[in-house]
């Protein structure tokens, strides 16, 4: 039997709002997706850092971020 642990996070709200909205069409929360990525961490005893790294790789300019995120 596993216990609980409450951890706490500082997320900006607007991506705490879209991640939410994703998230719910998905059946999941927050906190799954929280408890997934932590998981997989300590499964694989690194980060999937593939994904991160992947979005790195073309990071976009000011306007392009501005369009994304207020279209």
């Amino acid at each position: 039997m596993w216990t609980s642990n409450v951890g706490r996070t500082r997320i900006d709200r607007h991506i705490k709002v879209v991640a939410t909205d994703v998230l719910a069409g998905m059946g999941l929360f927050v906190s799954d997706a929280i408890r997934m990525f932590l998981t997989r961490i300590s499964a694989d005893r690194t980060p999937p850092l593939d994904s991160i790294l992947l979005s790195l790789s073309r990071i976009p300019t000011d306007n392009e971020a501005h369009s994304v995120i207020f279209q």
